[in-house]
C-alpha cells in the first residue's frame, strides 16, 4: 500500500492511540497492509480474532501483528489472548491468505501497552518468553516518537535494535581499509562510507530505563544546525572520524595484520544490514543526514573508524573519554555508565563505592517517598529541578555513609541493602514531621543545598551515637529537627554558605538542639577530626 493511501487509512481510525501508534510504525518506513476491521475474522457471526494494525518490512522478511491497548484493567488477561490467538496456526494461514502475503515471512506479534505501566504483568512472563513475542509500555512508545521526531525513517533501526529483531539475510560488502592497533590487543580500521549506507547499518546504543546503553539525549536542535549547514554548502566535512563498533561480526577482517606491520591496507567486510554496528562518537553527525535527501547521502563521504571485537565496557569507556574533552557530558551519565563495570576495590576504591552509591540511589529513585523525584539520566529523561544523581552520591560517600574507611551505614564493604533502607527511612521520617520541607524540588531539604546540610547532620548524629556520645534514634533525631527548623532559620543558615558551608549550618543546627534538648546533645562532638 502507498505511504499516502496508507496515511489516509489510519487517520479513519475511531480509536486516537492507535492511530498515533498507526502513524509512528508508517513512518518508520514499514508498509500497512491492513487495520481496523479489515483484519477481523469471524465464525458463526462471531468475532474470533482481530488485529488493529497489520504491517510488514520486506527487509527483515516479517509481517507484524500489533495491538494497541490503553486498558489497565486485566492486562495479563488481554495481552496472553492476543499472543495466543495469533500464534494460531489457523488464524495465521487466514490473514495471510486474505491479504496475499508470503508465508515465508516471520510472524511477529506486538503488544503497545499505553496504559501507563511500565512493566508486563506477571502472568504474561511465559508468552513473552516465546520468539517472536514483543511488548513495549508507554515510555517505550514515547522514547520512539521522540527518536521518530528527530531521525525520521531512522529510528527503525532505534527500534529493531531494541526488540531485537535481527535481518533474515545479514549480508557484508568489502571496503578497502587501513587496519592499525589500539593498545596491544584491539584491532580498528579506517575507512570511508557514503551516510547513506552509514545510516543503513550503523544504530545508537541509547540508554532507556534499565538497559545498559551509554549515549545521551538526541539533540534535535543539534541534528537541523548540521543538517542545515551540509545542505547550505557551508559544511563538506567532519574533522573527526566517526567511532563505531559491530558486536555482532567479532571478526570483520578475515585475514588481519600483526601489530609490526602496521598501519596497512586491508580488505574487510563491513555489515550491510539494519542496527549492525553501533555508533560510539558521532550520533549528532550521522544521523543529521537523516533530515536529507537521497542525493545529500549518497554524495557525502564520511570517515569511519570501526572497531573489532571490542567490549561493552571499552566502548562506554572510549565514548567518556572522548566527550570529556568535547561538549562535556553530564557527570550524573559518567556515574550511572561507571555503575555498569566491574570495579576492583583495592585498585579503584573510589569508583567501586560510587557504584555502590549509584545502586542505593537508583533503588530510591523506584520507590516513594523519592519516586520520581530523583533524576537518572536516561534517554528522554529530564532534570527538571529532580535531586540529581551526582548531588545524592555526592553525599552519601563525601558523609561517608558508604566508604571504604569508614561505611556508617553499611555492616561489610560490598553492603547495598543496609544503606538503602536506612536512607529510605530518613525521608520517610522526614516526609512525615516536616511535609512543607520536602514536598517537591522547591522544598528546601529537595534542593541541594538542604541535601548537603541533612546528609552532614546525618553523619554527625551516626558518629555521635556509635561513640555513644548521644542516644538518639534516627525518629527522635529527625523529630528533634523539625521541632526547631522554620523559614527564619533556613534565612539564618544562608549566610554560612560558601566554603564549608554544610558543616558550619550542621553545627548550628546542633548548638540549637543542645539548647532545646540540653540532656540529649550535652556531650555531641562536632569536629569529625575527633570523631
Amino acid at each position: 500500500m502507498k505511504f499516502e493511501d496508507a496515511k489516509i487509512k489510519i487517520d479513519s481510525l475511531k480509536d486516537p492511540r492507535i492511530k498515533e501508534v498507526g502513524h509512528l510504525i508508517l513512518g518508520m518506513g514499514l508498509e500497512l497492509i491492513a487495520c481496523g476491521d479489515e483484519t477481523k475474522i469471524e465464525e458463526d457471526e462471531q468475532t474470533i480474532g482481530h488485529i488493529d494494525l497489520l504491517f510488514k518490512d520486506d527487509d527483515v522478511k516479517r509481517i507484524f501483528f500489533i495491538e494497541v491497548s490503553v486498558k489497565q484493567d486485566k492486562r495479563g488477561a488481554k495481552i496472553n489472548y492476543f499472543l495466543s490467538r495469533w500464534e494460531n496456526a489457523k488464524y495465521i494461514k487466514i490473514i495471510l491468505k486474505r491479504f496475499k502475503l508470503a508465508n515465508t515471512f516471520k510472524i511477529t506479534r506486538l503488544y503497545v501497552d499505553l496504559s501507563g505501566k511500565t512493566s508486563k504483568p506477571a502472568t504474561t512472563k511465559i508468552m513473552f518468553q516465546r520468539p517472536n513475542n514483543y511488548y513495549l509500555n508507554e515510555d517505550d512508545f514515547n522514547y520512539f516518537c521522540d527518536a521518530y521526531d528527530k531521525v525520521g525513517v531512522c529510528s527503525r533501526n532505534d527500534l529493531y535494535s531494541y526488540l531485537d529483531i535481527k535481518p533474515a539475510d545479514k549480508i557484508s560488502k568489502d571496503k578497502d581499509a587501513i587496519q592499525f592497533f589500539l593498545g596491544d590487543d584491539i584491532r580498528a580500521y579506517s575507512f570511508v562510507d557514503t551516510a547513506k549506507n552509514l545510516l543503513r547499518y550503523c544504530y545508537v546504543f541509547r540508554r532507556k530505563k534499565g538497559d545498559s546503553g551509554y549515549q545521551r539525549i538526541l539533540y534535535k536542535k543539534r541534528i537541523n544546525e548540521i543538517a542545515k549547514k551540509i545542505k547550505s554548502g557551508k559544511l563538506y566535512a567532519f574533522p573527526n572520524s566517526i567511532l563505531i563498533s559491530c558486536p555482532d561480526e567479532p571478526e570483520i577482517c578475515h585475514n588481519p595484520m600483526d601489530k609490526s606491520d602496521c598501519p596497512t591496507h586491508v580488505k574487510i567486510k563491513i555489515p550491510n544490514y539494519f542496527s549492525a554496528c553501533r555508533i560510539i562518537d558521532g550520533q549528532h553527525r550521522i544521523l543529521s543526514f537523516a533530515k536529507l535527501d537521497n542525493v545529500q547521502q549518497e554524495t557525502h563521504f564520511i570517515p569511519v573508524v570501526i572497531f573489532e571485537n571490542i567490549r561493552q565496557h571499552e566502548e562506554m569507556r572510549t565514548f567518556i573519554e572522548i566527550n570529556s574533552g568535547q561538549k562535556p557530558i553530564d557527570n550524573n551519565l559518567i556515574l550511572l555508565l561507571q555503575a555498569d563495570f566491574k570495579w576492583d576495590k583495592k585498585v579503584n576504591a573510589k569508583e567501586y563505592f560510587e557504584k555502590q552509591a549509584v545502586i542505593v540511589v537508583k533503588k530510591l529513585s523506584t520507590e516513594p517517598p523519592l519516586k520520581d523525584k530523583i533524576y537518572i539520566p536516561q534517554a528522554l529523561e529530564k532534570k527538571k529541578g529532580r535531586i540529581t544523581l551526582t548531588t545524592l552520591v555526592t553525599a552519601i560517600i563525601g558523609n561517608n555513609l558508604i566508604g571504604e574507611k569508614v561505611h556508617l551505614y553499611q555492616k561489610k564493604h560490598n553492603d547495598i541493602n543496609t544503606p538503602y533502607k536506612k536512607i529510605k527511612k530518613i525521608f520517610v521520617n522526614l516526609m512525615q514531621k516536616m511535609p512543607k520541607y520536602c514536598q517537591n524540588s522547591n522544598s528546601f531539604f529537595l534542593t541541594n543545598r538542604g541535601l548537603r546540610l541533612l546528609f552532614r547532620l546525618m553523619q554527625l548524629q551516626e558518629r555521635n551515637r556509635k561513640k555513644k556520645n548521644i542516644n538518639v534514634s534516627v525518629e527522635e533525631f529527625i523529630a528533634h529537627i523539625s521541632s526547631i527548623f522554620s523559614d527564619k532559620l533556613i534565612e539564618k543558615l544562608d549566610d554560612f554558605y560558601g566554603e564549608g558551608g554544610a558543616n558550619r549550618s550542621a553545627q548550628e543546627v546542633f548548638k540549637i538542639l543542645q539548647k532545646k534538648y540540653k540532656k540529649k546533645y550535652t556531650k555531641i562532638v562536632l569536629d569529625l577530626r575527633q570523631l
